[in-house]
């Protein structure tokens, strides 16, 4: 279960509860939207009725004019098969943070697990056979055809394939003071979608009527389709938390001069620049105790930034939210 109080993402500075009542601070990035059962699959087609036989007549010597295969009624058609349906869709992957800490003395939960995949929905039913046609009749001189067999029923399709599990995300807590601290939470994959039943088979045309009364045979119901393909688990993302996390440091800044104005794009490099949980760059740098603007974040040993306005020899210092700080060995120099 989930403690009450839920604090914003992420954290920068001291996190103070002040009511004697709290037990903690939630962070919930978990993926809250399942995957999705599509609609079924779609009966396969299902044919008409066959021909019919022709009708016997007499020649003139009062004998059969035509031969008892063309007084036959034409067999129906199979059923068609089942149209399988569309994936089910994958289950919300639990989002990613990094959480900075200072002096935190209360427990931390935390939650980011995948979602479920969807279930996979049913196949499409097989067609119904068509009808086999009705026997010709036999007139006065002719036997009565036969009625055409109905046709089999169609197959069913393959069971739709279910959706895959989100992942779990990844949070890691950077904090100063593991006095009484402690870090739970899940952030378990989402478990996988289960493949779809197979579609039902279709039922056996109707057999035709034979000339001579009665009718024939009907076909055969069609087969079943098997099971559809289950999804996968989402993956395990992971918990991370790290006692005096490593200090921010700067190596160089190039340029580094430019006019006393400010503008010039420059680009900072160092160790341990960090971004937030929604990908902003948390680190900040001065230039003579000014922010610079504009700062990317490339990677954790870059940044690019323009420079503040300012004048003379200035030192570059570069600041992370767990208050460390990293100054660089020479000076930027306005001009």
């Amino acid at each position: 279960m989930h403690n009450k109080k839920t604090a914003s993402i992420p954290f920068f500075g001291d996190i103070k509860l002040v009511d004697p009542s709290d037990s903690g601070t939630n962070i919930d990035l978990s993926g809250k939207v399942a995957g999705v059962t599509p609609p079924i699959g779609q009966p396969g087609s299902s044919p008409g009725k066959a021909a019919s036989g022709a009708n016997g007549y007499c020649n003139t010597w009062s004998r059969c004019g035509n031969s008892s295969s063309d007084r036959d009624g034409a067999a129906g058609d199979k059923g068609g098969t089942g149209v399988p349906p569309s994936r089910a869709t994958d289950g919300q992957s639990g989002g990613s943070t990094t959480a900075y800490v200072r002096d935190l003395l209360t427990p931390i939960v935390a939650y980011s697990t995948g979602a479920a995949g969807g279930i996979g929905a049913a196949g499409g039913p097989g067609g119904t056979g068509g009808e086999g046609g009705n026997g010709g009749s036999g007139g006065n001189c002719c036997s009565a055809g036969s009625g055409g067999k109905g046709g089999d029923g169609g197959d069913g399709s393959k069971g739709g394939a279910g959706g895959n599990g989100g992942d779990g995300g990844i949070i890691t807590i950077l904090y100063t003071n593991a006095n009484g601290f402690n870090l739970t939470g899940n952030v378990a994959g989402g478990p996988l979608g289960p493949g779809g039943p197979g579609g039902r088979g279709g039922d056996g045309g109707k057999g035709g009527s034979n000339g001579g009364g009665g009718t024939a045979a009907g076909g055969a119901p069609g087969g079943s389709g098997p099971q559809g393909d289950p999804g996968t688990p989402g993956r395990n993302g992971e918990l991370n938390f790290r006692v005096n996390p490593p200090a921010v440091s700067l190596t160089a800044i190039s340029p580094n001069n430019g006019p006393a104005a400010g503008g010039t794009s420059v680009t900072i490099s160092g160790t341990n620049f960090v971004v937030d949980g929604s990908g902003k760059v948390a680190t900040e740098v001065r230039i003579g105790g000014v922010a610079v603007t504009n700062l990317v974040y490339v990677s954790d040993t870059t940044l690019r930034g323009t420079t503040p306005p300012g004048s003379g020899a200035a030192f570059v210092v570069a600041i992370n939210p767990d208050g460390s700080t990293g100054v660089l060995d020479s000076k930027f120099t306005y001009t």
